[in-house]
């Protein structure tokens, strides 16, 4: 689980940090929501030229 997910829309786009770090290739943010325990929810899109899958 993520302790802190800062979304910083100070410059005019969206940068995201799970517990401090930057995450890239942030596409969109499509949504926040509560769930029922409280926690947020946060729905993202992300960009990639390319997804493995690893079974």
């Amino acid at each position: 689980m993520i302790k802190e997910a800062l979304l910083d829309i100070s410059k005019g786009y969206v940068k995201v940090f799970f517990d401090g770090n930057p995450v890239d290739s942030i596409y969109s943010v499509d949504g926040i929501t509560d769930d029922e325990s409280g926690m947020k929810k946060i729905q993202l899109t992300f960009l990639a030229k390319e997804v493995l899958f690893k079974e």
